[in-house]
């Protein structure tokens, strides 16, 4: 849920653009809003943030807002890498690496467990 929906919200970390919104909505609304300056406590908030929206994704009943929580949730994502000093485009190229290195998800495979490899050796040395 979000602050234009929510009465009362608060103490969290949002989109830039959303003090802006609930000030302009008509409703009288007025947010209270301080910008993070210490890098430490900002990812801090980024990594609630993180889990908030990777909950509001499981949350979502339609293709719509499915596609909207992962959206925000790659903007987190993108937020946390630019505190490391990593580009979108950086992202995006270790992104392709990734994939062409494990593979992607499309192939659905769910791994059940890995045996150990059969040994000739007892189990029990004496």
């Amino acid at each position: 849920m979000d602050c234009q929906i929510e009465k009362g919200c608060g103490m969290k970390l949002v989109r830039d653009k959303l003090p802006e919104i609930i000030a302009s909505n008509g409703r009288g609304e007025i947010p209270r809003w301080h910008r993070i300056e210490d890098d430490q406590e900002f990812r801090g908030e980024l990594l609630a943030k993180l889990l908030e929206e990777v909950r509001e994704v499981m949350g979502a009943t339609t293709p719509e807002a499915r596609r909207n929580e992962c959206a925000d949730v790659a903007e987190v994502m993108i937020a946390l890498l630019a505190l490391q000093g990593v580009t979108r485009r950086q992202f995006m190229r270790v992104l392709r690496d990734r994939r062409q290195e494990r593979g992607g998800f499309e192939g659905r495979i769910f791994l059940e467990k890995v045996d150990p490899p059969p040994s000739s050796e007892p189990l029990f040395a004496k």
